[in-house]
Protein backbone atom coordinates (compact mmCIF):
# COMPACT_ATOMS: atom_id res chain seq x y z
CA UNK A 1 0.00 0.00 0.00
CA UNK A 2 1.41 3.35 -0.98
CA UNK A 3 2.00 5.86 1.79
CA UNK A 4 1.13 9.52 1.90
CA UNK A 5 3.71 11.75 0.18
CA UNK A 6 6.18 13.40 2.52
CA UNK A 7 5.40 16.83 1.07
CA UNK A 8 1.88 18.14 0.48
CA UNK A 9 1.18 20.93 -1.98
CA UNK A 10 -1.29 23.40 -0.50
CA UNK A 11 -2.68 26.77 -1.49
CA UNK A 12 -1.23 29.52 0.67
CA UNK A 13 -2.45 33.11 0.97
CA UNK A 14 0.28 35.38 2.34
CA UNK A 15 0.13 38.83 3.87
CA UNK A 16 3.30 40.25 2.32
CA UNK A 17 4.90 43.32 3.92
CA UNK A 18 4.82 46.21 1.48
CA UNK A 19 7.98 47.97 2.66
CA UNK A 20 8.91 51.43 1.45
CA UNK A 21 8.28 50.55 -2.22
CA UNK A 22 4.67 49.79 -1.27
CA UNK A 23 4.39 52.93 0.86
CA UNK A 24 5.66 55.08 -1.99
CA UNK A 25 3.24 53.54 -4.49
CA UNK A 26 0.31 54.15 -2.14
CA UNK A 27 1.40 57.74 -1.44
CA UNK A 28 1.77 58.55 -5.14
CA UNK A 29 -1.70 57.15 -5.85
CA UNK A 30 -3.31 59.04 -2.97
CA UNK A 31 -1.55 62.28 -3.85
CA UNK A 32 -3.19 62.23 -7.27
CA UNK A 33 -6.52 62.74 -5.48
CA UNK A 34 -5.40 65.25 -2.87
CA UNK A 35 -3.91 65.30 0.62
CA UNK A 36 -3.34 62.19 2.73
CA UNK A 37 -2.36 61.24 6.28
CA UNK A 38 -0.09 58.65 7.88
CA UNK A 39 -3.19 56.70 8.93
CA UNK A 40 -4.49 56.73 5.34
CA UNK A 41 -1.27 55.08 4.14
CA UNK A 42 -1.07 52.64 7.07
CA UNK A 43 -4.66 51.48 6.52
CA UNK A 44 -3.66 50.18 3.09
CA UNK A 45 -0.72 48.15 4.42
CA UNK A 46 -0.24 45.30 6.87
CA UNK A 47 2.52 46.99 8.89
CA UNK A 48 2.50 49.12 12.03
CA UNK A 49 1.76 52.83 11.61
CA UNK A 50 5.15 53.78 13.11
CA UNK A 51 6.90 52.21 10.09
CA UNK A 52 4.87 54.40 7.73
CA UNK A 53 5.46 57.41 9.99
CA UNK A 54 9.24 57.00 9.79
CA UNK A 55 9.15 56.84 5.99
CA UNK A 56 7.01 59.98 5.75
CA UNK A 57 9.23 61.80 8.26
CA UNK A 58 12.16 61.16 5.93
CA UNK A 59 10.17 62.44 2.93
CA UNK A 60 9.37 65.68 4.77
CA UNK A 61 12.98 66.16 5.92
CA UNK A 62 14.18 65.68 2.32
CA UNK A 63 11.65 68.19 0.96
CA UNK A 64 9.78 65.52 -1.05
CA UNK A 65 6.59 65.85 1.01
CA UNK A 66 5.20 68.82 2.93
CA UNK A 67 2.59 69.31 5.63
CA UNK A 68 -0.53 71.04 4.28
CA UNK A 69 -2.99 70.84 7.15
CA UNK A 70 -3.95 69.48 10.54
CA UNK A 71 -7.24 67.99 11.63
CA UNK A 72 -9.35 68.98 14.62
CA UNK A 73 -8.24 67.49 17.97
CA UNK A 74 -10.61 64.81 19.26
CA UNK A 75 -10.95 63.56 22.87
CA UNK A 76 -7.58 64.94 23.86
CA UNK A 77 -5.79 63.47 20.83
CA UNK A 78 -4.09 65.78 18.32
CA UNK A 79 -5.61 66.14 14.89
CA UNK A 80 -4.14 64.10 12.04
CA UNK A 81 -1.53 65.92 9.96
CA UNK A 82 -2.18 65.87 6.22
CA UNK A 83 0.50 65.94 3.53
CA UNK A 84 1.05 66.53 -0.18
CA UNK A 85 4.04 65.67 -2.35
CA UNK A 86 6.31 68.54 -3.33
CA UNK A 87 8.29 66.30 -5.70
CA UNK A 88 7.40 62.97 -7.29
CA UNK A 89 10.54 60.92 -8.03
CA UNK A 90 9.74 57.79 -10.06
CA UNK A 91 11.98 55.55 -7.93
CA UNK A 92 11.29 55.06 -4.24
CA UNK A 93 13.19 57.55 -2.05
CA UNK A 94 15.36 55.58 0.41
CA UNK A 95 15.91 57.98 3.28
CA UNK A 96 16.83 58.16 6.94
CA UNK A 97 14.61 60.08 9.37
CA UNK A 98 16.63 63.24 8.74
CA UNK A 99 16.20 62.98 4.95
CA UNK A 100 19.67 61.59 4.18
CA UNK A 101 19.79 59.10 1.30
CA UNK A 102 20.33 55.56 2.59
CA UNK A 103 23.00 53.34 1.00
CA UNK A 104 21.83 50.34 -1.01
CA UNK A 105 21.13 47.15 0.92
CA UNK A 106 23.27 44.07 0.37
CA UNK A 107 20.68 42.38 -1.85
CA UNK A 108 20.21 45.53 -3.93
CA UNK A 109 23.95 45.68 -4.57
CA UNK A 110 24.10 41.95 -5.32
CA UNK A 111 21.14 42.11 -7.71
CA UNK A 112 22.62 45.04 -9.61
CA UNK A 113 25.96 43.23 -9.84
CA UNK A 114 24.32 39.98 -10.96
CA UNK A 115 22.73 41.81 -13.90
CA UNK A 116 26.09 43.25 -14.94
CA UNK A 117 28.11 40.04 -14.59
CA UNK A 118 27.81 37.19 -17.09
CA UNK A 119 28.97 34.19 -15.08
CA UNK A 120 30.23 34.05 -11.52
CA UNK A 121 30.78 32.03 -8.36
CA UNK A 122 29.56 33.27 -5.00
CA UNK A 123 33.10 34.32 -4.10
CA UNK A 124 33.57 36.22 -7.38
CA UNK A 125 30.23 38.02 -7.03
CA UNK A 126 30.96 38.98 -3.42
CA UNK A 127 34.27 40.45 -4.54
CA UNK A 128 32.65 42.37 -7.40
CA UNK A 129 29.85 43.71 -5.22
CA UNK A 130 31.99 44.70 -2.21
CA UNK A 131 33.63 48.01 -1.49
CA UNK A 132 36.00 48.94 1.32
CA UNK A 133 33.17 50.79 3.06
CA UNK A 134 30.55 48.09 2.41
CA UNK A 135 32.00 44.55 2.22
CA UNK A 136 29.58 41.70 1.39
CA UNK A 137 30.67 38.27 2.57
CA UNK A 138 30.80 35.21 0.28
CA UNK A 139 28.45 33.41 2.70
CA UNK A 140 25.80 36.15 2.46
CA UNK A 141 26.21 36.08 -1.32
CA UNK A 142 25.99 32.28 -1.45
CA UNK A 143 22.70 32.20 0.48
CA UNK A 144 21.12 34.79 -1.82
CA UNK A 145 22.33 33.03 -4.98
CA UNK A 146 21.07 29.68 -3.70
CA UNK A 147 17.58 31.09 -3.08
CA UNK A 148 17.44 32.71 -6.54
CA UNK A 149 18.65 29.50 -8.20
CA UNK A 150 15.97 27.44 -6.45
CA UNK A 151 13.20 29.41 -8.18
CA UNK A 152 14.85 29.52 -11.60
CA UNK A 153 16.10 33.12 -11.61
CA UNK A 154 19.66 31.83 -11.90
CA UNK A 155 21.06 28.72 -13.52
CA UNK A 156 23.89 26.91 -11.81
CA UNK A 157 26.58 24.42 -12.81
CA UNK A 158 29.24 22.66 -10.77
CA UNK A 159 29.42 21.66 -7.12
CA UNK A 160 30.39 23.16 -3.78
CA UNK A 161 32.44 26.34 -3.84
CA UNK A 162 32.99 26.02 -7.59
CA UNK A 163 29.29 26.41 -8.51
CA UNK A 164 28.96 28.98 -11.28
CA UNK A 165 25.76 30.96 -11.64
CA UNK A 166 24.24 32.76 -14.59
CA UNK A 167 21.21 35.07 -14.71
CA UNK A 168 18.42 33.52 -16.80
CA UNK A 169 15.42 35.61 -15.64
CA UNK A 170 15.96 39.35 -15.30
CA UNK A 171 12.96 40.37 -13.19
CA UNK A 172 13.62 44.11 -13.41
CA UNK A 173 15.24 46.90 -11.46
CA UNK A 174 14.11 45.91 -7.96
CA UNK A 175 15.98 43.08 -6.25
CA UNK A 176 14.02 39.89 -5.47
CA UNK A 177 13.43 39.69 -1.72
CA UNK A 178 13.64 36.57 0.42
CA UNK A 179 10.57 36.17 2.65
CA UNK A 180 9.86 33.81 5.52
CA UNK A 181 6.32 32.80 6.46
CA UNK A 182 4.90 31.40 9.69
CA UNK A 183 1.84 29.21 9.14
CA UNK A 184 -0.44 26.84 11.04
CA UNK A 185 -0.99 23.70 8.96
CA UNK A 186 -3.73 21.12 9.59
CA UNK A 187 -2.42 17.76 8.27
CA UNK A 188 -5.85 16.18 8.76
CA UNK A 189 -7.55 18.41 6.22
CA UNK A 190 -4.37 19.30 4.29
CA UNK A 191 -5.04 23.01 4.66
CA UNK A 192 -3.37 26.10 6.12
CA UNK A 193 -5.42 27.62 8.93
CA UNK A 194 -5.85 31.37 9.02
CA UNK A 195 -3.78 33.79 7.01
CA UNK A 196 -0.01 33.43 6.92
CA UNK A 197 2.10 36.56 7.32
CA UNK A 198 5.50 36.88 5.68
CA UNK A 199 8.49 38.94 6.74
CA UNK A 200 11.65 39.76 4.85
CA UNK A 201 14.74 37.78 5.76
CA UNK A 202 18.09 39.53 5.62
CA UNK A 203 20.59 37.59 3.48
Amino acid sequence: MSGRPLVDMVRLSLRVPRGIDGFWKIIREMDEAGSWTITDVANRTNVHKRNVSGFIQGLVAAGIARQVGKGTPNRGLPGAVSYRLARRPMTTPRLTLDGTVRPETAIEVLWRTIKLAKSFTAYELAELASTRERPISPETTRRYLRDLAQVGILSQAGRGRTIRYRLVRNLGARAPKILQAHVVFDPNANIVLGEAEAREVSP
